[in-house]
């Protein structure tokens, strides 16, 4: 589990399947559809969908880890978590976090950027 700084508040993260699917349920699709969604992302060249549902998975990962631990964390607004993505340096350890939880899973662009500046750094 890692831990997000969103507007100063340190919050618990865990993605695992009810991450996925807290995700799906709010995005509407199914389960099957999940990978699709973040296989090829690039943070770099952001569009608004990317942007939204990376927010929103971050969100559901929060969401996961606040029930996990029992914190009762009030979750942070998605425009706050929108700053965050925008900060860049929170989004590095989310992604590292979602492709451990996903080791089945082809690594995503932004954690292979982000394995990658932690090996230089």
């Amino acid at each position: 589990m890692k831990k997000i700084l969103i507007c100063g508040e340190s919050f618990p993260a865990i993605v695992n399947l009810n991450t996925s699917i807290r995700f799906c349920k709010q995005k509407g699709i199914e389960l099957d559809e999940f990978g699709q969604l973040f296989a090829n992302i690039d943070l770099a060249k952001p569009s608004i969908a990317i942007i939204e549902n990376t927010a929103s998975l971050i969100q559901s990962a929060i969401a996961e880890g606040v029930r996990k631990e029992k914190t009762n964390q009030v979750l942070p607004d998605l425009e706050d978590v929108i700053d965050m993505i925008s900060e860049g340096t929170e989004l590095n350890n989310f992604f590292e976090e979602f492709n451990q939880s996903m080791p089945e899973a082809d690594e995503t662009e932004p954690a292979k950027k982000a394995r990658s500046l932690k090996a230089k750094g």
